[in-house]
């Protein structure tokens, strides 16, 4: 039976204190549990469309967002190979430190890329290459090869192509302690992924224990219809719950689906100890656990946007 949870108790409770050292911190109601959610989670794709920025408005754009009073939800600035030495050079003029991942190309070899961010990251000290996407198409044998290249230290993840079969992509990723990545939307309506493709990827993400993150098309919080792309896109509190769901092993398949095509605003409750979603509580430790180990981020080309929405619909204050 589905529960309501229109009266629960909200109290004034600090953000996720993840800020930068000197940035201002802002204090929301009732969103100890959303700020938990969102720690970290927004990887700013400032140069993708449809947003197109330029590289130095994009990281000037960038730094700005590290002293908003949601600073906290800011994760990396996703950055081509092939633009990395031109956005280190540039972030020496803005303090430090900066976070990127790396997008790197089917075209450069592993070796050759792997070489290039270690070279890149000795000559700068403020800069974190931590991460690295690897573009999708790639057969299960280049996790183990990516994680060969790159070393131990860094994150790394694969992208899925939902249209194929995703199962055989995950024990291979496992075995090589890499993640996946799943393209959420697009320019067209055919780069949006079905709801059943989502649900699928993320029971098969969580049998396998690989971790996930996404891209593309997440700018709201909820499903919504965007006349541009003619499509109903994803929502990213959506996908965040279902996926954090789908490793607790607590929702099935169809209702993982259920919550991410039909679950509005209402049916999102924050307090400070635990998200609440049509009939599912996750509690705070675990939103936090499953947040740093498995759930980990979605790329948007805005960072003010997926804020002024929550603000909008009275999920932050």
């Amino acid at each position: 039976m589905e529960r309501s949870w229109r009266g629960l108790a909200c109290t004034r409770v600090p953000c996720f204190p993840l800020y930068e050292a000197g940035a201002p911190v802002g204090h929301n109601e009732c969103v100890g549990a959303l700020d938990a959610l969102l720690a970290e989670s927004i990887d700013f794709a400032g140069l993708f469309p449809p947003a197109r920025l330029d590289l130095a408005t994009a990281m000037e754009e960038f730094h700005r967002h590290r002293r908003h009073p949601q600073a906290g939800w800011l994760a990396r600035f996703v950055i081509p190979l092939d633009r990395l030495d031109e956005a280190l050079a540039l972030s020496v003029a803005r303090p430090g430190p900066w976070r990127f991942t790396v997008l790197a190309p089917a075209s450069v070899p592993l070796d050759e890329a792997a070489a290039k961010l270690r070279r890149l990251e000795e000559a700068s000290p403020d800069a974190r290459l931590d991460s690295v996407e690897l573009e999708p198409g790639q057969s299960p044998e280049m996790a183990g090869m990516a994680r060969e290249a790159f070393g131990a230290e860094r994150r790394i993840f694969l992208e899925i192509d939902w249209r194929r079969e995703v199962e055989g992509m995950m024990e291979p990723a496992r075995r090589a302690g890499c993640g996946v990545k799943l393209r959420t939307g697009g320019l067209k309506p055919e780069a949006v992924p079905p709801v059943p493709a989502v649900a699928r990827l993320l029971m098969a993400a969580a049998h396998s224990d690989v971790a996930v993150k996404f891209t593309a098309g997440l700018h709201v919080p909820v499903p919504n219809d965007n006349a541009e792309v003619g499509a109903r896109m994803h929502g990213f509190l959506n996908v965040f719950t279902a996926a954090m769901l789908s490793f607790t092993g607590r929702a099935s398949q169809a209702e993982l689906e259920e919550l991410l095509s039909c679950a509005g605003y209402a049916d999102f409750a924050f307090s400070e100890d635990a998200l609440l979603a049509r009939g599912f509580r996750i509690a705070l430790d675990e939103i936090r656990r499953l947040r740093r180990t498995r759930v980990l981020s979605f790329g948007s080309c805005s960072f003010l946007e997926p804020v002024a929405h929550l603000r909008e619909n009275g999920l932050l204050a």
